[in-house]
């Protein structure tokens, strides 16, 4: 089955989690357009499949999502690493934010903005970019508080969510 791919449109709308609908080039929630690769112009590797299940009825094979995968859309390539397009625009929508807390500094503002790649991917800097997080958007205030938790929320790591959103 080698035509089994996602397909997501660039602001994270799934489209098909398996397998992708040639006639649906955009979005029917955004308008935006669809893909089933990695934009990288040097990579163009598959969006991974979620999980699906296969029947053999008659010599056919029938093909069905699994709702109860758990299946996640990825935030990154696996091919080159680099973010899609929904992770890019929910990090720079997440950055748009942390302008506008006039309670920050613009080293603080900076300082923030860094620690939100950290928090999306494990890894060494994870953290301490929890704690920065937890410091700066404290002293936001909660509108910003919460507007930056509805957008990150998704994107956020397990492990992170506890520590940065008190849930």
């Amino acid at each position: 089955m080698d035509n089994l791919v996602a397909q997501i449109c660039k602001n994270g709308h799934v489209v098909s989690s398996y397998r992708p609908d040639p006639s649906a080039k955009f979005c029917s929630k955004c308008s935006e357009e669809t893909i089933t690769q990695c934009c990288n112009p040097d990579c163009k590797g598959n969006i991974e499949p979620g999980n699906y299940s296969s029947t053999y009825i008659g010599g056919c094979v029938l093909t069905s999502e699994n709702p109860d995968s758990g299946w996640e859309k990825p935030k990154f390539c696996k091919f080159c690493g680099k973010p899609f397009p929904w992770t890019e625009r929910t990090l720079l929508e997440a950055c748009d934010f942390i302008g506008e807390c006039e309670e920050l500094s613009k080293e603080e503002k900076e300082s923030f903005k860094d620690c939100l790649p950290h928090l999306i991917s494990e890894d060494a800097k994870t953290p301490i970019s929890e704690v920065k997080y937890k410091k700066y958007s404290d002293k936001c205030g909660i509108v910003v508080k919460e507007a930056l938790k509805k957008i990150l929320f998704a994107l956020v790591v397990e492990g992170s969510k506890k520590m940065i959103f008190s849930c």
